[in-house]
């Protein structure tokens, strides 16, 4: 078996992501020849839904009933149809990945994929990659995220539950056991505070949220979070 494949399969295990199969962290193809992975916050959803907001809710339900819930209830006509595409992590990144033939390969122009177009540009600006397609990162990486339930807000930071912390710390361990990165960026400072106590033992970054101003706007410091990232790539790729 491809492993690339049994990874996934593994993945696939956690009861989570068997009620949320969409959940389930994206695998690049070309990961095993860097092992880096990258934890983000949280995904959010189109507006009207209101399913994820009952926390208990939310780790009791599935997909099916989720899908349902935005059929009824979100504004937007492509919304009730499309909208469960949101917590799609793998098929986000499939999309734009080379799995895709060139003719069908998508992009990163929507401002909800800011996130992925600013992470994996500066990525790429290092000189391990230098890709001519900066969309060719994605083969080379693992990406989830933290927080397993949506942000309250369309395009919003979630409300952190503790009920979010222990299935955070929960699909963190799977992964991390699994995947085995030698390298992790956590794009996000409300998932780092989380997580940066459970991966002593890792080389990792944590950068402020790569869709806020702090990306690119420098702190006291002197730094923001595409130079944090930046820096840390040149000294361990």
């Amino acid at each position: 078996m491809d492993n690339r494949v049994e990874l996934i399969n593994k993945l696939n295990d956690h009861e989570h992501f068997q009620k949320y199969p969409r959940l389930t962290p994206w695998v690049g193809s070309r990961y095993s020849e860097n092992k880096i992975l990258i934890i983000g916050e949280s995904h959010y959803l189109p507006k009207g839904a209101t399913y994820h907001h009952d926390v208990e809710k939310w780790y009791a339900g599935n997909e099916w009933e989720l899908k349902e819930h935005i059929k009824e209830n979100c504004f937007d006509e492509a919304d009730r149809l499309h909208g469960i595409s949101y917590i799609s992590t793998s098929g986000i990144l499939k999309a734009r990945s080379t799995d895709i033939s060139p003719e069908e390969r998508k992009s990163f122009k929507d401002k909800g994929h800011t996130i992925y177009r600013n992470l994996f540009t500066t990525i790429n600006s290092s000189p391990k990659f230098k890709h001519q397609n900066y969309l060719d990162v994605i083969d080379q990486v693992a990406y989830y995220n933290c927080f397993q339930r949506p942000a309250e807000k369309t395009g919003g930071s979630i409300e952190v539950k503790p009920r979010d912390i222990l299935m955070a710390e929960s699909t963190l361990k799977l992964v991390l056991n699994t995947l085995q990165p030698e390298l992790i960026i956590v794009a996000s400072r409300k998932a780092g505070k989380l997580i940066k106590p459970l991966i002593p033992n890792y080389e990792f970054v944590i950068t402020a949220h790569p869709s806020s101003v702090w990306w690119n706007r420098q702190t006291k410091k002197g730094n923001c979070g595409r130079s944090d990232l930046t820096q840390f790539l040149a000294k361990h790729v």
